[in-house]
């Protein structure tokens, strides 16, 4: 539910550069499986001592100058969704596919870029570990590839490996 009236043109260009991002969600865990394979397996019942997202690697790859460029504290602040609301399901395990969580925008109108990294950071701390990737959690699913949507208006998290 929006927040303010913002044109669908702001709030398309607005999810565009959430989606533009690149960073990684690092998952610490004690005993893999089959090292030393790029594929992380993880030996069933052991569950993540750390899951993090590192802010100062936050950022989008920029073909001009073919590397990566880090957010700014202008870009960290600004709007990403103007919604009061913003509901995101696990994607990530089709047997928990239907959890959600709702978060509030912290200044009640918006969400910054800031707010929404923060976001999957601790939606993954509370719903990766509930991930069952070859009988243990996925940790090989690392590299964010952006928010998609779902017909009912909640969002899922696109991870590549």
């Amino acid at each position: 539910m929006p927040a303010e009236v913002v044109d669908a043109a702001t709030e398309e260009a607005n999810l565009k550069f959430l989606n533009s991002l690149s960073f990684t969600i690092h998952i610490k865990i004690e005993t893999y499986t089959q090292l030393p394979l790029l594929n992380q397996f993880v030996a069933p019942g052991i569950q993540p001592t750390e899951i993090s997202i590192d802010r100062g690697r936050v950022g989008w790859w920029n073909s001009e100058i073919s590397d990566m460029e880090y957010l700014t504290e202008e870009q960290w602040n600004r709007p990403a969704l103007h919604r009061k609301e913003f509901v995101l399901k696990n994607a990530l395990d089709e047997d928990h596919n239907d959890e959600s969580k709702t978060f509030t925008a912290p200044n009640g109108n918006f969400f910054t870029v800031r707010d929404m990294v923060d976001i999957v950071e601790a939606f993954e701390r509370e719903f990766r570990v509930k991930s069952d990737w070859f009988g243990g959690v996925d940790a090989h699913h690392i590299f964010y590839e952006g928010f998609f949507q779902y017909e009912d208006g909640s969002f899922g998290i696109s991870w590549g490996s």
